[in-house]
């Protein structure tokens, strides 16, 4: 494994925002050619919250398998597509929320957002950071969650906690740093944006 497992989704996250700038910009488009009603905003929104957490559903699938395989050690069996939905389906206990639930609640805040007000571009241009915030925030979930199915299938017991050991270490983190927990013992992260990671220890 890397020495910081989330370089690959730093990538995702890359690829994943630029699709969700074009899809942003062409639902304003629309929005902006359509009589803008209620009706039209919330058929133009609700599709674009569609095709954004299919893209997302497919990197996520992506990023689970590569940050697998890129555990040492790691089992034989790689996250499918079910373990990728029961964990969007599970709760997040860093963002305290369900992701399937978050999707729609950033989707029902922008359709409420562009009907109210006259400035549209502000509220796409919100829209459009809080989805990509909230989106690697969950590629780190996931590669955590992978890179935790690895070591348990290959039957690892006890995992290190390490930061990234320089000035921007969290007083909570900063304790944490090389201390081994029990692997079905580990504490969750303690704020979002977190980038500690996991290592496994050999018994």
């Amino acid at each position: 494994m890397t020495e910081n497992p989330y370089q690959l989704s730093d990538k995702a996250s890359k690829l994943l925002n630029r699709k969700a700038i074009r899809r942003f910009d062409k639902a304003k488009r629309d929005c902006n050619l359509l009589h803008v009603d209620e009706l039209n905003v919330i058929k133009v929104l609700t599709a674009l919250y569609k095709d954004l957490a299919a893209d997302n559903k497919k990197a996520f699938f992506d990023l689970a398998v590569m940050a697998y395989q890129d555990a040492q050690p790691h089992g034989k069996k790689e996250p499918d597509m079910s373990w990728i939905l029961a964990l969007l389906d599970s709760y997040d206990p860093v963002y305290l929320v369900v992701y399937t639930h978050e999707v729609e609640r950033k989707r029902d805040r922008l359709i409420e957002g562009v009907i109210a007000t006259s400035s549209k571009t502000v509220e796409f241009r919100r829209g459009l950071s809080l989805w990509s915030r909230f989106t690697g925030h969950e590629l780190d979930r996931v590669t955590d969650e992978a890179t935790l199915k690895a070591f348990r299938d290959a039957g690892v017991k006890k995992v290190r906690w390490r930061t990234e050991d320089d000035d921007k270490v969290c007083p909570v983190c900063g304790p944490r740093d090389k201390k081994v927990y029990p692997i079905n013992k580990v504490p969750d992260k303690p704020h979002i944006n977190c980038r500690c990671w996991l290592e496994a220890v050999k018994e």
